[in-house]
């Protein structure tokens, strides 16, 4: 499957400098919590880098569809009432275990056990998709906070991708060969490590330019992962790969 997963984050931020505005929420034991130590748990979505190209196995998310739901639901956070005379509103984007899990909850994935919940978080946060912003003493208990390590995340399996276009120019080349006598398939090796090398190099541009272009997406109500692959297949007329694959084109004398 040569898909590489993409997540963009809201585009409604996080409102910082709220110096002298108390933040209140009720703990699991009962007991409030002032917003001296809450405010990272705000602030941080706009200290993290804008996106993050990442490798990783696909079965990071593959394997269960709850870790892509956590993705999803640390991007849109929990708003939040500010204890203020106009009442401010705060989107806050990094979430507890228990929080998370309740979400899964409302999203249906109702067999997601508290041991479950931490190994999700675990496997994602190794794969460096997550981290933890905080820990914060509430009761008797430090909790942790997790948060995204970007606001937009590329995940791409580069070992997969690459055992793909081995096989798959791999057999162009033995067909070529059959249909051109006297063609040498070692001159053709280089393409399936140069092929992955130019799309990596060609999906960071368009990432970064979806990113640069987010507020009108957003505001035409598109779909962001649909989007991506479109543009993908309007890039594949990008000179690179004409330059790398040209040669192989021609020989296969396609009318």
């Amino acid at each position: 499957m040569d898909k590489v997963y993409i997540s963009f984050g809201s585009s409604r931020g996080a409102i910082v400098g709220l110096l002298g505005w108390l933040i209140v929420q009720i703990s699991s034991s009962g007991e409030k919590i002032s917003g001296d130590n809450r405010e990272i748990l705000y602030s941080f979505w706009e200290s993290i880098p804008r996106t993050a190209f990442i490798n990783a196995s696909k079965d990071v998310l593959g394997s269960h569809p709850a870790r892509g739901a956590i993705l999803r639901i640390l991007r849109e956070g929990v708003q939040e009432e500010l204890v203020t005379p106009s009442r401010v509103e705060k989107i806050r984007r990094a979430m507890s275990a228990d929080e998370i899990r309740e979400r899964l909850k409302e999203a249906g994935m109702k067999k997601v056990s508290k041991t479950g919940m931490y190994f999700h978080l675990k496997v994602l946060e190794e794969a460096g998709l997550i981290k933890i912003i905080s820990k914060i003493l509430e009761g008797r208990h430090k909790v942790a906070y997790y948060g995204r390590v970007a606001r937009h995340l590329f995940i791409s399996d580069p070992e997969m991708r690459l055992q793909k276009y081995e096989q798959l120019f791999g057999t162009v080349t033995k067909f070529s060969k059959a249909l051109v006598p006297g063609t040498k398939a070692s001159h053709f090796r280089k393409i399936p490590k140069e092929y992955l090398r130019i799309k990596t190099e060609r999906e960071r541009v368009i990432g970064e330019w979806l990113a640069d272009n987010e507020h009108l997406v957003i505001k035409l109500g598109l779909d962001l992962s649909d989007l991506y692959e479109a543009v993908k297949v309007i890039d594949s007329c990008n000179p690179a790969y004409l330059d790398l694959i040209g040669e192989l084109y021609r020989l296969l004398q396609i009318s």
